[in-house]
């Protein structure tokens, strides 16, 4: 049976990554930079000549591997499910799983994508959040994919980013902060980025907990003393059954929200054919008419 969206499983002697890593060893070492540049190159395309610590995000990787093995061993189980991290959709990549291939797909039209469009700059802010994406090892990874598709959509529209992690009231120390301060023309705009890993839902009260609430309280924290426009984008993870009741959802009843976009996803489809795949990110609306 196929884990929930986010996770994946993780058997014993699984070889991950190179073929000396195998988690019956004691001694992991993690070739973290090596890997990327032969399964997902567009990474160091996108970060140009920036340089990220690597030897901390081998360490990381390291101790979840540890973690993930003693606990195996501990529980005396041949596999555990985990929280899928970047690197476990690689290994799913090799292992032939044609969902976690066109994940990886999006991945890299995102950074590539990134790459055509923006300015040295622009590369030299977006360098903490290839960072954060790297050194997360759950499925918190994706919080920082999704800044970047909606980074990637913003570019589309002629933005500029001006400013990452930015805080809403300058002349405060305690100030929250939001994803990215973008420019066009002489128009300044705050964006939020809000992912949600959506859990199992079957019902329309589900709907209204699971993300109308969720957005609210969003915007309650972040949207109060904002010296520009703000703009909050939701960002849902989760399956197509799921993406599709939401869309019902809205669909029967209005979105509740002004500055709002309307909540956007990843999905992949097989062709007519049944024999090739796509991915799209986009609108759900979008997304449920595929």
């Amino acid at each position: 049976m196929e884990p929930q969206w986010g996770m994946c499983y993780w058997r014993r002697f699984l070889k991950l990554f190179t073929p000396s890593i195998n988690i019956g060893h004691l001694n992991l070492e993690i070739d973290i930079e090596g890997n990327l540049e032969t399964y997902l190159p567009s990474i160091f395309s996108l970060l140009d000549k920036e340089k990220i610590n690597w030897i901390k995000i081998s360490k990381q990787y390291q101790k979840e591997l540890e973690y993930r093995k003693n606990k195996l061993f501990h529980l005396g189980e041949k596999e555990i499910v985990v929280e899928a991290c970047l690197f476990d959709v690689i290994t799913q990549v090799l292992k032939g799983h044609s969902k976690y291939l066109d994940l990886l797909r999006f991945f890299n039209e995102i950074f590539l994508n990134l790459k055509k469009k923006t300015s040295v700059e622009e590369k030299k802010l977006l360098k903490t959040t290839i960072y954060n994406l790297l050194i997360n090892v759950d499925k918190n990874y994706l919080n920082f994919i999704g800044e970047m598709a909606i980074l990637n959509n913003l570019k589309n529209d002629g933005y500029i980013l001006v400013a990452i992690e930015y805080p809403l009231n300058a002349e405060s120390d305690n100030s929250k902060s939001v994803d990215f301060i973008i420019q066009k023309g002489e128009k300044y705009t705050a964006i939020e980025v809000m992912n949600i890993h959506l859990p199992i839902i079957e019902e329309f009260n589900d709907v209204e907990r699971s993300v109308t609430q969720k957005i609210r309280n969003k915007l309650n924290t972040k949207q109060k003393g904002a010296k520009y426009q703000f703009i909050l984008a939701p960002v849902l993870w989760g399956e197509y059954n799921v993406l599709k009741l939401i869309n019902q959802y809205y669909e029967k009843n209005e979105f509740p929200f002004n500055d709002v976009l309307f909540p956007m996803a990843y999905q992949s489809y097989l062709k007519k054919d049944r024999k090739e795949s796509r991915f799209i990110f986009g609108s759900i609306k979008k997304l449920i008419l595929q």
